[in-house]
């Protein structure tokens, strides 16, 4: 027969362990994550256009196939001009999406820009304007 304390022991530990089972550790994924929203938002060429999912580039350059969406995104990347951007909070989904807030320096405007990840590289999946 298990006495009381050691009952609330053993419930004790099995609620922690339910707990923790949901926590992941995205410290390496959130380097990452981060580093892609960064490096977009400095683009000013084309290199941009390839830091966009397919998804991204069809919602932002419109269009029902991709390859017309980049190719539009190609066209307008002479226009691009790279700014700063203030990363404020990095959200996680799940393990393979991200939706980070950013600002510009001055704090406006500000947006959410939805990450995910593909085999090991993130990519930029939607932005949203706050």
């Amino acid at each position: 027969m298990v006495g009381r304390p050691v009952k609330r022991l053993l419930l004790s530990a099995a609620c922690l362990a339910i707990a923790l089972a949901g926590c992941t550790d995205h410290s390496a994924d959130e380097k990452s994550v981060r580093a892609v929203v960064n490096q977009f938002a400095a683009e000013h060429g084309p290199r941009a256009c390839d830091l966009l999912t397919h998804d991204a580039l069809t919602q932002i350059y419109g269009g029902e196939h991709p390859e017309k969406a980049r190719e539009q995104c190609m066209a307008a990347s002479n226009r691009f001009r790279g700014a700063p951007i203030e990363i404020t909070n990095v959200h996680w989904t799940d393990d393979t999406t991200a939706k980070v807030s950013a600002t510009a320096p001055s704090g406006k405007p500000g947006y959410t820009v939805t990450v995910v990840k593909f085999g090991s590289r993130w990519r930029i999946d939607g932005i949203a304007k706050q």
